[in-house]
């Protein structure tokens, strides 16, 4: 089994809590890159809110709109498992697919038995990370796993050609 950090709890206090998430934020994406099959992960670091980059925002908090995002402690508590699940591929434990949405290639990291989803997005100079996140619910579970399918049944069709 990948041996992933242990979950980041909340302390109680938000602004210690939330600098100490940035710390590892920053150490895994911007005072190193992350790679994933030998090609670099990056981040969207604008528009920056708080001084803080756009995927940072986006990897510890949900909603809709971003103006309007709320901080969500399950993707908090694990900021930490991006960049080993990312490094980590090819593993036993992680499952990849690809699929297309809205014309984009967008690669799939699955750890453990869908427990936990990392989505980069293909680009020419190699991937930008676009979310991570806990599975918690069936339906996306299912989903996730409809998706991963009809991935390897793609691929071999495109084997028989």
């Amino acid at each position: 089994m990948l041996q992933l950090s242990e979950l980041i709890l909340f302390n109680g206090n938000w602004e210690e809590y939330e600098e100490r998430l940035y710390s590892i934020f920053k150490k895994d994406f911007l005072d190193s890159k992350a790679c994933f099959l030998e090609r670099k992960v990056e981040i969207i670091k604008e528009p920056k809110f708080r001084d803080k980059e756009w995927s940072f925002w986006h990897l510890t908090s949900m909603g809709k709109i971003e103006s309007e995002r709320e901080p969500d402690l399950r993707k908090c508590e694990r900021i930490g498992w991006i960049k080993l699940i990312v490094e980590n591929f090819p593993h036993e434990n992680i499952i990849f697919w690809e699929i297309i949405e809205k014309g984009r290639l967008k690669t799939c990291l699955c750890y453990g038995d869908w427990e936990y989803l990392v989505v980069l997005k293909k680009v020419h100079s190699g991937f930008i990370l676009i979310t991570a996140h806990p599975i918690e619910f069936k339906n996306t579970k299912n989903k996730l796993k409809r998706q991963y399918d009809k991935y390897l049944k793609n691929k071999k069709d495109e084997n028989r050609l």
